[in-house]
């Protein structure tokens, strides 16, 4: 099966390869148009939110939100608490922020690969800008038809989130018995700790995110 799944793959690659040898003209113009459509609406609509996040990530907050929302997020999603900043910005931001975001979390040995899982499902949606900006307005010419999308959209995430929450039998991890304001005060210091100065935050954060 891998084989014939290989030669359909290659037989449609060469297919294009041709296409672009009898049709120059028209593939310079697709690709000019793509390059523009990803330079000009694209990359300023995505890249503010990458480097936000990444600035989030790096100064700490997704341990301290854990630490304040572990009581929240745990009986709803069965999911740490840190996973609370991929589920606001996966529900304000729009794609692929949480897809983003969980795959940093994860990064940074903060959840599982099972959590990470779990918590993309239900995150790396529209934002509700587009849906009830470009869909319910430009598409339907109704404001409330788009909220009612968007409230269909995202009512249905938090489902699923909360039922693969309910789903998952394993163990909780990562449950402190720290006292909470131990637990701040370390998530500060840590924060301060690891604090490299603005230039450097920034920088890093959009190199990453490029």
């Amino acid at each position: 099966m891998g084989s014939y799944s290989r030669l359909f793959f290659l037989i449609i690659i060469l297919f294009l390869a041709v296409f672009m040898l009898l049709n120059p003209q028209e593939t310079v113009n697709a690709a000019s148009s793509g390059f523009k459509l990803w330079f000009s609406i694209i990359v300023p609509a995505l890249l503010p939110f990458f480097i936000l996040a990444e600035l989030l990530v790096n100064l700490g907050v997704p341990r301290i939100l854990g630490i304040l929302l572990e009581p929240v997020m745990r009986p709803l999603f069965n999911l740490p608490g840190c996973s609370s900043l991929v589920v606001v910005m996966g529900f304000t931001s729009g794609f692929p922020v949480g897809a983003i975001l969980s795959k940093k979390l994860y990064d940074e040995k903060m959840i599982s690969g099972e959590e990470m899982s779990r918590l993309v499902s239900f995150t790396n949606n529209c934002s509700p800008l587009f849906i009830i900006g470009a869909v319910g307005v430009g598409m339907f010419g109704s404001p409330f038809l788009g909220y009612i999308l968007a409230l269909s959209h995202y009512l249905s995430n938090l489902i699923v989130g909360m039922f693969w929450g309910q789903r998952t039998k394993k163990p909780l991890r990562n449950i402190s018995r720290l006292p909470l304001s131990q637990e701040l005060s370390q998530a500060l210091a840590e924060a301060r700790e690891n604090y490299c100065g603005p230039g450097k935050l920034l920088s890093d954060a959009i190199k990453n995110s490029l």
